[in-house]
């Protein structure tokens, strides 16, 4: 929960085996995640339809890189029908 970037990406470099090109797309599905439950205060049934739609909203499946590609693997069939 470091205000900064700097503990989220010495997590990411230490403590996983994602590539290095994910990076700005992981932080960014986090960080949406995040805000979307509050910090984790509230619990919502929609909360992928919530993440999804806010991706694209905000244009982040255009402007930052493999964002497409997650938003494939953890949308599925939401992802699909957003476009």
């Amino acid at each position: 929960m470091d205000s900064g970037s700097l503990g989220f990406a010495a997590i990411y470099k230490n403590g996983t085996t994602c590539r290095k090109d994910f990076f700005e797309a992981i932080k960014t599905l986090l960080q949406i995640s995040l805000e979307e439950t509050e910090f984790g205060r509230a619990k919502r049934s929609d909360f992928r339809r919530r993440v999804i739609d806010r991706i694209y909203m905000e244009n982040y499946h255009h402007t930052v890189e493999n964002m497409e590609y997650l938003l494939s693997i953890i949308g599925g069939r939401i992802a699909a029908t957003v476009h």
